[in-house]
């Protein structure tokens, strides 16, 4: 039993935290308190304060403000505060306390542990925050500014390479090479939209959220692709189960800009005489959608990384795709509440498949 007592004894003396009972009524004394609790509040010994009524001890203002806050019921039972040293040095301690009684006696008894490291921390990690918030504004305009200062030149691009399209005058060679160039301007147009929707995504805002027809929505997005369809012979079907007409509350623009990526990508990759299959799917709490081309298809492997940014890898790069466009497709599905994987057809191409909560 001695051994025991001894044992608990040095390993509440030996702890790293101040550990206290003081006796608030009828008198004011401490009656038990740890050698970390003599430390943070720099006393010498323990002999000139255990046992021996408050007020009438000698104290710093410093060390009587820190005892008044222990002693005070009235005050937090846990709480923080900033205490000044002998050294002349701000330390940071938590205090937590509890009160008890016992007869006709009053007592408080807690904690009072140094937190210093932990604030230097916080501290810390709100400059680092500030630092990257300040960095990411910076790359924003950076994208910004770049990408409005390629869009000039890329339109004119454009535009005098469809004037040189339609004139007559030039060889049919000549036209040849003409069209690269209009079709590299319209790729790289592209990319830089996705660019700034990508930056953008990065500071998400909520944006009107109202009933939506997906029927209606996707009729709609068909219909603005139909040149794109005609120039690649590819022909799209619209297939929905359960539900002839499935209305959903969400945020119609976000939709909108999820449909149009992976249509335009199941079309533009698709094989030529190709089908594009977009199937809708109700279920009891979600939506399920799916976009199916007769494409050259993506490598399993290559499933996952796919929808990261800037995501390349050689059987990706037959199809000269740079996932920026699955990369945003993956952030908006995910905002709104659901999933986005991709599968391999039964036959040939791919599947894009998301859901959506109802």
């Amino acid at each position: 039993m001695k051994y025991e007592q001894e044992f608990y004894f040095d390993l509440i003396e030996n702890l790293s935290i101040g550990i206290y009972k003081i006796e608030i009524y009828p008198q004011k004394k401490v009656i038990l308190a740890n050698k970390r609790f003599f430390h943070i509040f720099d006393f010498t010994t323990k002999s000139s304060i255990l046992e021996k009524n408050i007020t009438s001890l000698s104290l710093e203002k410093r060390q009587e403000n820190l005892l008044n806050k222990i002693i005070d019921p009235n005050n937090y039972f846990e709480t923080e505060s900033k205490i000044l040293k002998s050294n002349q040095k701000f330390i940071w301690v938590q205090i937590i306390k509890k009160i008890i009684k016992k007869g006709n006696k009053t007592y408080i008894e807690g904690i009072i542990k140094d937190i210093t490291e932990k604030k230097e921390s916080q501290k810390n990690l709100k400059i680092s925050q500030s630092r990257i918030n300040s960095l990411a504004k910076v790359k924003d305009e950076f994208i910004t500014l770049a990408s409005h200062g390629l869009r000039t030149p890329l339109t004119a691009i454009r535009g005098y390479s469809s004037m040189l399209l339609e004139s007559d005058s030039l060889h049919q060679e000549d036209k040849k090479q003409i069209q690269i160039i209009a079709h590299s301007a319209e790729k790289l147009s592209k990319m830089i939209s996705r660019m700034i929707d990508l930056s953008q995504l990065e500071t998400l805002h909520q944006t009107k959220t109202e009933r939506v027809s997906l029927n209606n929505l996707v009729e709609k997005i068909k219909n603005n692709f139909l040149n794109l369809a005609k120039q690649k012979n590819v022909t799209m079907e619209k297939i929905v189960s359960n539900h002839s007409n499935i209305i959903l509350k969400t945020e119609a623009e976000k939709l909108q800009k999820i449909l149009e990526i992976l249509l335009e990508n199941a079309i533009s990759f698709n094989s030529s005489s190709g089908k594009v299959k977009i199937k809708i799917n109700q279920k009891s709490s979600f939506i399920k959608i799916s976009i199916e081309d007769e494409g050259e298809g993506i490598a399993k492997k290559y499933h996952q990384t796919i929808f990261q940014k800037f995501s390349r890898s050689s059987d990706l790069l037959n199809t000269k795709n740079t996932s920026l466009s699955l990369a945003l497709c993956k952030e908006l599905v995910q905002y709104l509440g659901g999933k986005i994987w991709m599968e391999n057809a039964p036959q040939k191409g791919s599947i894009f498949i998301f859901t959506l909560p109802i």
